[in-house]
């Protein structure tokens, strides 16, 4: 028997990370979350709630746990975003967690101010899925992202820097690093919502190692490009992402240098697969392919619209 309840504090964030590392230990596969999402969002997509203590996102979580205690499923709100972490040997319980999610996202819907969409992405292979939500009046509006992958044991590809540019991992320590590391994330993605305090938040994830936040310095002491890697010690799997260059530098070969030296840094830590996750745009696709990533797995994206 499966019950539904509320999100509640510290021992459940650690419940549902134990959810996503057993059911990848299971399926081999990113259909739930990997370890990094879980805790880019709580500790980037809602970071100023982090900061203030308020952890307003536990509302928007809620868990199916079997008779024994054992957490066998979470729904995640983000906004207008969708995510059902199931663990594989409980899909049956899909329709309960999509019933709780649509009631609590149209609760909190304005129909003067929102569009009342909610919208979620399935993995192409996830028959099962797309077929619960095509009973359920979602739309498949298509290919939007794709999962990319690449063993450890494949040559990891070498890389040149240009004249002036050497490549290092942050210094969690130092504040100034972390405004330099804001400041290149901003300017990558022209965002203005990092900050050093963000950063130095972000560095309370528990999949975060400051080894692995690598930076490109360029000749003016500032940095050019930076790359973000995470690693699931219990699956020894590792996941890029973001990986960001300042646009006054791109197509020099700086995100490549990144990701090799991530990969190699995934070799030391005995990882056997490492994986990175991706919209369309041709660059970054280019990117992750000179950098061994193939295998593309596509996700979909589908949407359902309530009156």
């Amino acid at each position: 028997m499966v019950q539904s309840r509320p999100y509640n504090g510290e021992a459940d964030y650690r419940r549902v990370r134990q959810l996503l590392i057993e059911s990848y230990s299971i399926t081999r596969s990113m259909q739930n979350w990997s370890l990094d999402c879980w805790d880019w969002f709580r500790y980037n997509g809602r970071v100023e709630e982090e900061i203030a203590d308020s952890r307003g996102w536990e509302e928007d979580v809620h868990l199916w746990v079997r008779h024994d205690g054992k957490l066998v499923g979470s729904a995640i709100l983000d906004g207008g975003y969708l995510s059902l972490q199931v663990h594989p040997s409980f899909r049956h319980i899909e329709n309960q967690m999509l019933d709780w999610a649509e009631a609590n996202y149209l609760a909190g819907r304005n129909d003067e101010v929102d569009n009342r969409l909610l919208n979620t992405q399935v993995f192409d292979y996830d028959h099962e899925r797309q077929a619960l939500l095509d009973n359920r009046g979602y739309r498949n509006l298509g290919h939007d992202s794709t999962m990319r992958q690449r063993p450890l044991d494949q040559p990891i590809p070498e890389f040149e820097l240009p004249s002036g540019f050497y490549l290092r991992h942050l210094d969690a320590n130092d504040r100034e690093d972390l405004a330099r590391r804001a400041e290149i994330a901003n300017r990558s993605f022209d965002v203005t919502k990092h900050s050093a305090e963000t950063i130095r938040t972000l560095q309370k994830a528990p999949t975060y190692r400051p080894e692995l936040d690598l930076v490109t310095v360029g000749p003016d002491g500032a940095f050019a490009a930076y790359c973000v890697v995470w690693f699931d010690a219990a699956n020894r799997i590792g996941v890029f992402g973001p990986v960001g260059t300042h646009p006054a530098h791109r197509r020099r070969g700086l995100g490549k240098a990144m990701m090799s030296v991530g990969l190699h840094r995934l070799r030391a830590l005995k990882a056997g697969m490492a994986y990175v996750h991706c919209g369309l745009e041709p660059a970054p696709n280019r990117l992750y392919e000179s950098a061994g990533f193939g295998n593309p797995e596509y996700l979909y994206h589908w949407q359902r619209a309530f009156e």
